[in-house]
């Protein structure tokens, strides 16, 4: 089962709103907008230290500037063991 506690810490704007510090726009960014509004899950993959993360700021920033509440935003970062454990027991 997910641990709840280690969401919240990787979704703290759930509960404080958005206070993303300074970031470098990603390039992907203006690739990215069209699968926005479909309603499909998607997985951003690459080698580490690409800006994957960043990306995603970028997008949740942006939804929320476009009336989404972050509180309709999960953000999965599966370097954490027991999130990636639960991805793969998708019974739980």
């Amino acid at each position: 089962m997910i641990n709840f506690d280690s969401f919240l810490l990787q979704n703290p704007w759930r509960s404080k709103g958005f206070t993303f510090s300074s970031y470098i726009n990603r390039d992907m960014f203006p690739s990215v907008l069209p699968y926005l509004s479909q309603n499909h899950i998607i997985i951003i993959t690459g080698a580490r230290q690409v800006g994957k993360t960043t990306l995603m700021y970028q997008v949740m920033e942006h939804l929320t500037a476009e009336g989404i509440s972050p509180q309709n935003i999960f953000y999965f970062n599966l370097d954490d063991e027991e999130l990636l454990d639960s991805i793969n027991n998708p019974a739980e």
